[in-house]
């Protein structure tokens, strides 16, 4: 640290411009501090700097821990929409899936009775119903997979509130 502190001194002293550096200490009984040094050359004095050092490790480890809270949160999200997905898939998609194979395997037995005849449209138009409604989850779950890795709540939000209004 040091050759690198004297560096950026000499540095400074060449180009006349105000510097800033950060870096960190260490004491003789092993604690660390980083610090921030400010200053610039004295006009027209080369052999003498002004400045300020400020022990910034409090704000320093401030925002590393903000970080590593933001990355945190990041991942409970993306785990809880894995999870929701998931869900999804398993459950409500499953039923549409079957209901859908169930109505199809109705109708062609139905199909073979001359009675069941009025009653063929709607067998028809539930099962468009059902298939809709089971594209329409495919569909959200693969726009839900894409979602970029910590992407906000409200995405994810509005992709079931879309999905809720299109239901209803």
């Amino acid at each position: 640290p040091d050759l690198v502190v004297l560096k950026h001194d000499r540095r400074a002293v060449e180009t006349q411009q105000p510097y800033t550096m950060k870096y960190r200490l260490v004491g003789p009984n092993g604690e660390s501090k980083t610090v921030q040094s400010r200053g610039r050359v004295v006009p027209g004095r080369p052999d003498q700097i002004i400045g300020v050092i400020m022990d910034v490790t409090a704000s320093e480890t401030a925002a590393q821990r903000e970080a590593d809270l933001r990355q945190m949160a990041a991942t409970a999200s993306d785990t809880e929409r894995d999870r929701i997905a998931a869900d999804l898939h398993d459950g409500p998609l499953q039923v549409l899936s079957a209901a859908w194979m169930k109505l199809g395997s109705l109708e062609r037995s139905m199909g073979r009775l001359p009675e069941a005849e009025p009653f063929q449209e709607d067998i028809r138009s539930v099962a468009k119903l059902l298939s809709d409604a089971n594209t329409e989850l495919r569909d959200l779950l693969g726009r839900l997979s894409t979602l970029p890795v910590g992407a906000s709540t409200d995405a994810f939000c509005d992709e079931l509130g879309d999905l809720a209004e299109r239901v209803a």
